[in-house]
């Protein structure tokens, strides 16, 4: 739904064929929601719980279920003063506002980190084309896909063990393990081992991504390993290709 370094846009459909139909998706860590929104499209699930820790993510994914139909039509067109002014607003309470400002924020910030502005390049380059910035985001179709979602803002660990039974699918993509806090992620620490123990106690089907570490690789070999090739977005319109892996148990 948003930008996030290191989602999986690029890689949901072949993620996607990975996952089997079931009764409930449950996605602990969702991000910008590559793999929720693409599994949904395809109705494998009679239930979707997905999850994040970071509370802007979650007013992000509440606010647009709650108040899309109205966002359609707003300005969202780049300003450097107006970026800053919106990027400060951190207590806003629940409403329309809330979402403008999220949406604003992470379309106008560098590589969709939140962190950033865009820079006056890219600013040029938006003000003088035909595009139409609140168009893109097409905020009623988010709307309608989150209609019927629980949406939940707790640790990583506990979304797991509350939810699981055997007619439970996890798709795990928490942040990576290596040093990525500069790229807009506010929980970047996540204890690998004790992750572990919960999956290999799991009662249902799970894929867990991350990057491609010998130190991952080990934490997780009691699971089936695939490899496959990504590319992220970090320094404007460059794009660096980086391996990642896939452990799931079925």
């Amino acid at each position: 739904m948003f930008a996030r370094v290191g989602g999986k846009s690029l890689s949901r459909k072949m993620i996607d064929e990975l996952i089997p139909e079931g009764e409930t998706y449950i996605e602990p860590c969702v991000g910008g929601g590559s793999i929720y929104f693409e599994v949904k499209k395809g109705n494998k699930f009679k239930k979707y719980i997905i999850n994040d820790l970071d509370k802007d993510v979650y007013d992000f994914y509440c606010d647009m279920l709650n108040y899309g139909d109205l966002l359609a039509d707003m300005d969202y067109k780049p300003n450097k003063d107006k970026f800053w002014l919106l990027h400060g607003q951190i207590d806003m309470e629940a409403g329309p506002d809330r979402l403008h400002r999220n949406i604003y924020v992470n379309m106008n910030s560098f590589a969709g980190k939140r962190t950033s502005y865009i820079g006056p390049v890219k600013e040029a380059i938006v003000l003088n084309s035909k595009m139409t910035m609140g168009k893109k985001w097409k905020t009623n179709k988010w709307k309608k896909w989150l209609e019927g979602t629980i949406i939940k803002n707790e640790c990583l660990m506990k979304i797991i063990k509350e939810s699981d039974n055997e007619n439970a699918f996890f798709f795990i993509d928490p942040p990576y393990s290596a040093n990525r806090a500069s790229w807009g992620y506010n929980h970047t620490e996540i204890n690998y081992d004790a992750l572990n123990e919960i999956l290999m106690a799991l009662k249902g089907k799970f894929i867990l991504t991350l990057d491609d570490t010998p130190q991952n690789r080990d934490i997780f070999s009691s699971f089936e390993l695939v490899t496959f090739t990504v590319r992220y977005t970090v320094n404007g319109a460059k794009r660096k290709y980086g391996s990642e892996i896939l452990f799931k148990n079925y």
